[in-house]
């Protein structure tokens, strides 16, 4: 019983770990990124919007969103490649 308590302690402790190295990526990308390439970045991503759907939310055009997420694709993996 104490085994499996600590396997799972460990195991929720690296759950953690990992959690907050997402937290200080996401923020390194905030930092990187413009406010609006950060938005359609967090759009697509995580809230799986197509980009007609986030030029419908943002007020842009498709053509602009699909610029806008290259160039924060590409801004996303420079920042995170230096980082380690």
């Amino acid at each position: 019983m104490l085994l499996v308590m600590v396997v799972e302690g460990v195991e929720l402790l690296q759950l953690l770990v990992q959690q907050v190295m997402l937290v200080e990526q996401v923020a390194l990308l905030a930092e990187a990124l413009s406010p609006t390439e950060f938005e359609v970045l967090v759009l697509n991503c995580l809230s799986k919007l197509s980009a007609r759907e986030i030029a419908h939310v943002i007020g842009r055009s498709e053509r602009a969103v699909h610029s806008l997420l290259h160039r924060a694709r590409m801004k996303a993996r420079e920042r995170l490649a230096q980082d380690g």
